[in-house]
């Protein structure tokens, strides 16, 4: 109900403006289109990207490498996964999550942690590759990783505040 009365609410406002809004509409509808058209081809490049790194083992072969490291720093081991899956795919690290938090419950230190760094971050190569896509982009060059960069970073300083907190 609430989304049909803004939409007649706009419609009613644009009209007393004197906008056409069946042609402000249809044009909106366009550019929607065209940007989708530039973008599809990216998220597909994403997505068998994802298949492929998913399908090769190379996140068992990174967790396994930086267990270790996880290990000196203090930190809970059976968040790992759920820290390479976040920048590449949203549902995988969602479905992590889902596991840290039925393996830990909601309150165990493992599934807050996870739970914080999913609110205050982004799925990196998604993002990346939408952005690329609408801007025409074909070359990424800097931006994955300093994207990837910024993504540790961040999950560096989120874990740090739960320390302290």
């Amino acid at each position: 109900m609430s989304a049909a009365l803004l939409a007649l609410l706009a419609a009613l406002f644009g009209r007393h403006r004197g906008v056409d809004v069946y042609a402000a509409f249809v044009e909106g509808a366009k550019d929607g289109l065209r940007t989708a058209a530039q973008t599809a081809p990216c998220l597909c490049a994403a997505l068998l990207l994802l298949a492929f790194v998913r399908g090769s083992g190379v996140l068992e072969g990174l967790e396994g490498a930086l267990r270790p490291l996880f290990s000196r720093l203090g930190l809970e081991e059976a968040l790992l996964p759920f820290l390479l899956l976040r920048p590449v795919s949203g549902s995988a690290s969602l479905a992590a999550l889902q596991g840290l938090i039925d393996r830990f419950g909601p309150d165990g230190a493992p599934a807050r942690m996870a739970a914080a760094l999913f609110a205050s971050s982004e799925t990196t190569l998604y993002v990346a590759s939408l952005y690329l896509g609408a801007a025409g982009r074909k070359r990424s060059r800097y931006i994955l990783p300093v994207a990837f960069f910024a993504w540790a970073c961040g999950a560096a300083v989120t874990l740090f505040a739960l320390e302290l907190f």
